[in-house]
């Protein structure tokens, strides 16, 4: 540099001097001492580091460059950001900058006019429907050596604007539409609508470069420092095989679906017993009948004569609520990292969550990386697995407090012997013989249900009277007491489980055996196209080219000495292994050569 070879020739007249003068006083002199004399002479200040002047130094700001396709954006008016730089004495700007400080300029770009800026100049459209806002462009240098470069979320003195990152009013980069690059719908082919959502982004670049410009070094630590944000950035896409599964006519919502019309015939509807109430009611009033009959001829008289009458009545109804089973077959699942949304297969992933955080990483870290799009195929799985696991178990708890009301009425006849002059009557129902049983199926399983009855009351109007039919009423009364507990009530239990409760488990098993086979089949399909998006996607945060392992410079041709900070790059192939049709760089900032 201009700079450095002035210093080396006041260096060296001041050396010529200074033994010009210890031979002719014949004194000696150490290096050191020569130096020393360097840096205390006034008009050799520059030289002290401490106190720098007349040096070069140079910084950019810019928000956005890459390529698209075939196409660089590194020409795109608008877009070539800001460069200013100090040749000592003189500092230069690139053109349509404003002055933003000393020896700073800056060079806002508003959000929404970035991509018309590309379409029109490229002849290409680059799927990033762009934020609101503005993104800044920053750029100073001083003849101390020292310079700084920032772009994105910065503030008109090159500072990144913690405040509206914080506070979510800094613009965002917006939503990058990877489906819609040319090529990647076959590659890809399984998911859809592939997108990574970013937001606010910054780079800051500051370089002191005063002692590496007098050693002839790399700067130090201390005299470079690089520093990005990157507020948000997630990851979104549509899969097939999940919207397959649990989407409007997947496996899952239709499994679910027979169940229920299964049941439908099972329990029938509120005027019409379904096959299973039926068989119920039926077996109730066999066994009622059954019991009343075996104790009628006990019962009878000479001149009353009982039997099983006519007109019975045998009802039986199944409530089940299936409406927490229902709720389940909409909605989202998320574990806090990755959420699915059950009805269109959308998976959304949190990077920062899934990476362990977007900012403070080492230089040119990767992610949505093979290991961790891995991970997220797992926790899709075991979202997906928990909500089949609900559905399951809501089932079964629906099941189980499913409620289950059992009427039954049998009618005994009597019919009384013709005594002269009194007519005979009869037959006749004359006592109705009523038995109710309410209950869970739960209830009915642990034989907890309750039993209401035997009610044996006497029919009026028959013309028999009550005298006759007391010792029948009381006869009934007790003669049940005993059969209903050994004979009747487990035979309606018995016909509990068969005609209701073990049916329904076997829909519920089928319905299982249905979903878990449709999960793995789920997995299997999405499995191979994560694989298939990040050998084509390349995410790196705080990318630096001059640290391993030395990716691209965000310029096509970078100056010796030049130093960048890119906040994210996304770099996207055509196919595993295929040629590159998007590299972009978003927020950038170098300094140098100083």
């Amino acid at each position: 540099m201009t700079t450095r070879l002035r210093r080396k020739s006041v260096v060296s007249t001041v050396s010529v001097f200074a033994i010009l003068a210890g031979v002719l006083t014949g004194t000696t002199s150490s290096a050191a001492g020569f130096v020393d004399q360097e840096f205390v002479n006034g008009d050799l200040r520059a030289l002290d580091c401490d106190a720098p002047v007349g040096l070069d130094s140079r910084a950019t700001g810019r928000f956005l460059t890459g390529r698209l396709g075939a196409a660089s954006l590194d020409h795109v008016v608008g877009l070539s950001g800001v460069t200013v730089a100090n040749d000592g004495s003189t500092v230069t700007h690139s053109a349509g900058a404003v002055a933003s400080g000393a020896d700073a300029w800056g060079q806002p770009i508003t959000a929404s006019a970035v991509g018309g800026l590309i379409a029109a100049q490229i002849g290409a459209t680059l799927p990033l429907n762009f934020g609101t806002g503005t993104y800044n462009q920053y750029g100073q240098a001083h003849s101390t050596g020292i310079s700084t470069g920032a772009s994105g979320a910065v503030t008109n003195a090159g500072a990144v604007d913690t405040g509206a990152i914080s506070g979510g009013t800094a613009a965002k980069v917006g939503t990058l539409h990877l489906s819609d690059l040319p090529g990647l719908g076959t590659t890809l082919a399984g998911i859809q609508n592939v997108d990574l959502e970013i937001g606010a982004v910054a780079a800051l670049a500051t370089l002191d470069g005063c002692e590496s410009t007098w050693d002839g070094t790399a700067p130090a630590a201390g005299d470079l420092q690089r520093s990005y944000i990157v507020s948000e950035l997630k990851a979104l896409l549509t899969s097939q095989a999940v919207a397959a599964l649990t989407g409007t006519g997947g496996v899952v919502p239709n499994s679910v679906g027979l169940v229920q019309s299964s049941l439908t015939g099972l329990i029938g509807s509120p005027s019409t017993m379904g096959t299973g109430e039926q068989s119920i009611a039926n077996s109730a009033l066999n066994s009622l009948t059954s019991t009343v009959s075996g104790l009628l001829g006990a019962l009878s008289t000479p001149v009353l004569t009982l039997g099983i009458g006519n007109g019975h009545t045998a009802t039986a109804g199944l409530t089940i609520d299936l409406s927490t089973v229902n709720s389940y077959l909409t909605g989202s699942l998320t574990d806090g990292v990755v959420t699915v949304d059950i009805a269109s297969g959308r998976i959304s992933v949190d990077i920062a969550g899934l990476a362990g955080g977007l900012n403070g990483r080492a230089p040119n870290t990767r992610v949505l990386t093979s290991t961790q799009l891995n991970d997220v195929l797992d926790r899709v799985e075991d979202l997906l697995q928990a909500r089949l696991a609900q559905i399951d178990t809501a089932l079964d708890t629906a099941l189980a407090a499913a409620t289950l009301h059992i009427e039954v009425d049998v009618k005994v006849q009597a019919t009384l012997l013709a005594i002269f002059p009194l007519p005979g009557i009869g037959p006749v129902n004359v006592i109705n013989v009523a038995l109710k049983y309410d209950g869970t199926l739960a209830q009915f399983a642990a034989g907890t249900e309750v039993i209401t009855g035997p009610n044996v009351t006497i029919l009026g109007g028959t013309g028999i009277g009550d005298a006759l039919l007391n010792p029948v009423l009381s006869g009934l009364t007790s003669g049940l007491v005993t059969p209903l507990v050994t004979t009747v009530t487990p035979a309606v239990v018995a016909a509990v489980a068969s005609g209701l409760t073990t049916p329904i488990e076997g829909l519920i098993s089928a319905n299982l055996t249905t979903i878990t086979n449709g999960l793995t089949s789920t997995i299997t399909a999405l499995d191979p196209v994560l694989d298939a998006l990040a050998a084509i996607v390349d995410i790196t945060l705080n990318s630096r080219p001059d640290v391993a392992p030395l990716p691209s410079a965000p310029i096509p041709s970078p100056l010796a000495g030049e130093y960048f900070e890119t906040a994210i790059r996304i770099g996207v192939l055509n196919a595993p292994s295929g040629s590159s049709i998007l590299s972009l760089y978003l927020a950038n900032a170098s300094v140098g050569p100083n």
